[in-house]
């Protein structure tokens, strides 16, 4: 079951993503991080946003980022 409501939860990012123009296999925390990293201020708001709504994980975008660099998904 935890396992089914992650799947949900990328789901639901990946396609937060690609309704905002992004790749539709990215989810939208790694992207922020990746963009903020070009020093674009709408990414860098944004993943301070999320960075502070998932407060558990002060270093959310980088690690969704992480995780979809050493993802083995096809």
């Amino acid at each position: 079951m935890k396992q089914y409501i992650l799947n949900i939860i990328v789901a639901l990012s990946q396609l937060t993503n690609a309704l905002l123009a992004g790749n539709e296999n990215e989810m939208l925390s790694a992207r922020c991080y990746r963009e903020s990293l070009k020093g674009q201020v709408q990414w860098v708001v944004l993943r301070i946003v999320l960075d502070t709504v998932f407060f558990l994980d002060p270093n959310h975008c980088y690690n969704a980022y992480m995780y979809e660099q050493n993802d083995t998904r096809v």
